[in-house]
């Protein structure tokens, strides 16, 4: 595939449907099935995020693969959200499910890739990869500034 070959910073995969869930798509056999199906490609190509909606919550989670470790972004609480419908994973950095209208927010350049998972004005969790280090943070509020030196 010479696509995965043009030397981009940063390689993420969209998909409607999560390959990994602590929601109400947790056991589902389609869930399962794409993780199945991509694992191979997700560890060839080391992507870096996995980003999909379909669950009616926002969560972050963690995969650590044979090869490296992705972090998949669940933005599926733009319209509504299902309270209660999130239990939790052991890779599981963040979740929510009791706001509805949040959306998520990238940034990315050469160096850093940061998410923020906003309801209004209000940053309801804030993570960022760097290819210097990784910083994932439950942050409620504000920026946040990384010494890129340390």
């Amino acid at each position: 595939m010479e696509i995965w070959s043009t030397g981009c910073h940063w390689k993420v995969i969209m998909s409607k449907h999560p390959i990994v869930s602590g929601g109400i798509y947790k056991k589902d056999k389609q869930t399962r099935k794409l993780r199945t199906l991509l694992t191979p490609i997700l560890e060839e190509y080391r992507i870096d995020f996995f980003i999909s909606g379909h669950e009616h919550s926002s969560q972050v989670i963690q995969l650590k693969l044979s090869s490296h470790k992705i972090t998949a972004l669940i933005a599926g609480a733009s319209v509504v959200s299902y309270p209660g419908s999130v239990s939790g994973l052991a890779n599981m950095l963040w979740a929510n499910d009791a706001d509805s209208g949040v959306v998520l927010k990238l940034q990315y350049d050469a160096g850093s890739f940061s998410y923020d998972f906003v309801n209004n004005s209000t940053v309801l969790y804030h993570g960022m990869k760097s290819k210097l280090a990784v910083v994932e943070e439950d942050w409620p509020m504000g920026t946040m500034e990384i010494d890129s030196d340390t």
